[in-house]
């Protein structure tokens, strides 16, 4: 996505220490028919692995949040500030989509 478009998805992706799931789960967010117009925010409360590693290899926006303040809540509240899509999808590290049409369905 071009950064003067707006997108149309953000989608929304708490994470902590989520190596094992995230070369997994970000590319195939990324094949979706509709990642031309996605954007993707992870909130990430103090990893200690390579997720940051990892995420550093693609395009998405990372925020770090210390993790003694992790809420459910008020993490994706803080990913639903950031987003500037049209609709917000709310997911999680290790949730990988189960084809390339999970974000159009």
């Amino acid at each position: 996505m071009k950064s003067e478009e707006k997108p149309l998805i953000s989608v929304i992706i708490p994470t902590k220490n989520g190596d094992a799931w995230l070369t997994r789960t970000i590319p195939a967010i990324l094949q979706q028919t509709l990642a031309a117009r996605t954007e993707i925010i992870i909130i990430d409360s103090g990893s200690t692995d390579r997720t940051l590693s990892i995420l550093s290899q693609f395009p998405v926006q990372v925020v770090s949040i210390p993790p003694e303040t992790f809420n459910h809540g008020a993490v994706r509240n803080t990913g639903a500030n950031k987003a500037k899509g049209e609709f917000l999808v709310m997911t999680v590290q290790d949730a990988e989509p189960a084809d390339n049409k999970w974000l159009e369905h």
